[in-house]
């Protein structure tokens, strides 16, 4: 419903004007009044209205000065102005500060009514059009995702020469020549009800998003659910370890508001040519596979996973009992995806160990 506040010194006008129409009944929310503009003010800002009625000769704060405060901080917002005073000035100044209506009191409120429904009407049509060029936009912006999505998806596969990934990465915006390159895969997850999509989730992609533009030296791109991958540039070695790390806080710390979400990330190792960049996705989806087996809320880096296996020859360790097992299969058969099948039965051997899998007992 469209929302309507009216201020006007002049009570007997005010409370005519407010209870002669049936305002819920013609599809507006009467949000609203005050006697001048100064107790207005504060009350309109916080009511957010779609149009203000307000009268222009008043106590403390006039409307005409009300009008130009809240067409500053309430663009949106289409103002009608009821006047007893019919000259040319007035009208002057309230067509500069950009109201919608000038109307000559006394009116009748069958003739508000009707000025306020033509309001309305050009406010809905606003709305549609606002609406359309947002669909748009999201459209354009879910086109440039899915682009970016197969154009990773190329470059991890090995399947495109360095040439061809230069020019396709020119036309999507994305500056893939650097020193090196490290990627880090990443998921958010509803840590009471994982298949949950609610407004959390929403928001703290907003917010992911939102730092993953400002970051520096960083390619990103969505996943689907399986959430982001990240590519930090920079010099192999510390450089390139500290940009990732301080990537890595500044996730932690964006996800510290949300109490009722997890997450993880896989971090795969670092190389120096773009075209060996299919290694440091493996091993950061290696990395990230770890989410079925470990707790929620931290970051498996390849180098840790790697030196589990070649630390422990025999791995008897990572098998655990039957029951262990149960539960590592029990939980992604309740929470998992049908794409993340492949990483997870990856996870799962990986887990079980190859020395393990030699064992005729075991089979």
């Amino acid at each position: 419903m469209i929302k309507v506040f009216l201020v006007e010194d002049e009570i007997i006008i005010r409370n005519g004007i407010k209870n002669s129409i049936d305002w819920e009944m013609h599809g507006y929310d009467f949000v609203g009044e005050a006697s001048d503009g100064e107790l207005a003010l504060p009350m309109i800002l916080e009511k957010k209205p779609d149009i203000l009625i307000t009268d222009i000769k008043m106590p403390f704060m006039d409307g005409l000065e009300l009008s130009e405060q809240v067409k500053k901080a309430l663009p949106a917002t289409k103002i009608m102005i009821l006047s007893g005073y019919n000259e040319f000035d007035y009208a002057k100044m309230a067509i500069k500060i950009g109201v919608t209506d000038y109307l000559l009191k006394p009116i009748s409120s069958e003739k508000l009514l009707e000025a306020v429904n033509k309001v309305a009407e050009e406010i809905r049509k606003e709305q549609s059009e606002k609406e359309q060029m947002n669909q748009y936009a999201r459209e354009m912006q879910e086109n440039k995702e899915r682009e970016k999505f197969q154009f990773f998806n190329q470059v991890f596969a090995g399947s495109m020469p360095f040439g061809e990934c230069l020019e396709q990465g020119k036309q999507l915006g994305i500056e893939i020549s650097a020193e090196g390159y490290c990627v880090i895969l990443f998921k958010i997850i509803m840590i009471d009800h994982p298949m949950d999509y609610n407004e959390d989730i929403v928001s703290a992609t907003e917010d992911i998003e939102n730092l993953s533009e400002q970051t520096e030296k960083l390619l990103w791109f969505r996943r689907g659910v399986e959430g982001w991958g990240f590519i930090a540039q920079g010099a192999v070695g510390e450089e390139l370890t500290a940009r990732a790390q301080t990537f890595r806080g500044d996730l932690e710390k964006v996800l510290e508001k949300y109490k009722n979400l997890g997450y993880f990330g896989g971090i795969g190792s670092q190389v120096g040519r773009f075209s060996e960049i299919k290694k440091s996705y493996n091993d950061a989806n290696r990395a990230f596979a770890e989410r079925f087996s470990r707790s929620l809320s931290q970051f498996v880096s390849y180098s840790e996973v790697h030196q589990v296996g070649v630390q422990n020859d025999v791995e008897m360790h990572r098998l655990g009992t039957m029951a262990e097992n149960r539960k590592m299969l029990e939980r992604f058969l309740k929470t998992g995806t049908e794409n993340e099948v492949n990483s997870f039965m990856d996870a799962y051997f990986d887990a079980v160990g190859e020395q393990n899998l030699q064992s005729m007992m075991l089979r």
